[in-house]
């Protein structure tokens, strides 16, 4: 006699790959929301759909690839906008700043819930450590790549590119959790300003 369904475990049916595909990814993005990343295991995501177990190696190689997907479309869109950004706006130093951290600071406050579970995840499981870092660390390449040419032609002298473009950042990131994310009516415009104006006079040393 056939094993009867759980009463929390949809009924199994057919699907095509793509919808296969975007229900593992929903499942876990549902519950990275509510769990810590440890708990998100392969099982656990797996409980959460209408396909066995096993299918998820169909559409995933790994966990890390599964976690990795769901951030994914996020650093496309930002790195998209960013460059569109950086061409309109190449001989304003200030409104490139301010464009660039108001479409980012959309972006947090939209999928903000994710990317927070994300990165408190980070210091405890292998996994979403990798992905915050890997979430992270191309913006901080590309300011410090922008500061070393600002230096380069004479723009801007005597900062650690590095160094600073990873301070820059990581102060973005701390405003942005603590003065946007979970607050869907917060107006960004002030402290984007803020860090804009701070964007600039930390690499220009004016005002």
């Amino acid at each position: 006699m056939a094993r009867a369904e759980t009463a929390d475990r949809p009924r199994r049916r057919r699907r095509r790959p793509e919808e296969a595909e975007r229900e593992i990814l929903e499942a876990a993005e549902s519950l990275l929301r509510e769990r810590p990343a440890h708990e998100v295991t392969v099982l656990a995501v797996m409980e959460r759909t209408t396909l066995s177990r096993k299918s998820f190696y169909v559409y995933f190689r790994s966990r890390h690839e599964l976690i990795a997907r769901l951030v994914a479309p996020l650093r496309a869109e930002i790195d998209t906008r960013a460059q569109a950004i950086r061409g309109a706006h190449h001989d304003s130093p200030h409104e490139w700043a301010r464009a660039l951290l108001m479409t980012v600071a959309r972006v947090y406050m939209e999928h903000g819930e994710l990317l927070r579970a994300l990165r408190e995840s980070s210091g405890h499981d292998t996994d979403a450590e990798r992905v915050w870092r890997e979430f992270t660390e191309p913006p901080i390449a590309e300011l410090a790549g922008y500061i070393r040419a600002e230096s380069e032609a004479g723009r801007s002298a005597g900062l650690d590119a590095e160094a600073t473009a990873r301070a820059l950042v990581t102060m973005n990131l701390g405003c942005f959790f603590e003065q946007l994310i979970g607050r869907p009516q917060a107006d960004p415009g002030p402290l984007v300003d803020t860090l804009a104006e701070i964007w600039v006079r930390a690499i220009y040393a004016s005002g």
